[in-house]
This record gives structure tokens, sequence and C-alpha cells, in this order.
């Protein structure tokens, strides 16, 4: 499974540098979604995950918590 998470982040590495406009759409939205981690970690913690379900924030979400986070 790591080898397969690699290979994806791989991938994602080489489009983005083929493609300068993702670049600065992801950078701003790792920007916006580390001001938010504090929130975002405490939203999570008061979250049960049941096994073998799993949390899931998507990426509109993430970018939009600073008062509500919508965890699925």
């Amino acid at each position: 499974m790591r080898q397969d998470f690699i290979a994806v982040v791989d991938e994602t590495r080489a489009l983005l540098n083929q493609n300068t406009e993702w670049r600065s759409r992801y950078k701003e939205y790792a920007r916006k979604i580390t001001q938010n981690m504090d929130f975002i970690e405490a939203v999570r913690k008061s979250f049960h995950q049941w096994d073998p379900l799993m949390v899931y924030l998507n990426t509109t979400s993430a970018l939009n918590a600073k008062k509500t986070a919508i965890i699925s």
C-alpha cells in the first residue's frame, strides 16, 4: 500500500511540474488548509471513528474550516 501511495504522490508531482496554474492553486490550498489545521484537528478529535470506517474531509471543507468542518 505504501508503494501505491508513493506512486500517486510521484505522479501528482510530475503533473504539477507540467502545469504552473495547478502549482499556484495547490500552493494556495495548502496555505489555507494549514491555517485551518488547529480547528480541523479539534473537530477530528471529537469524531469517533469505528473500524473499518474512516474519517474523510474533502478539500473544500478543509479550505473553509474556520468555524465549521463537514466530516464524512
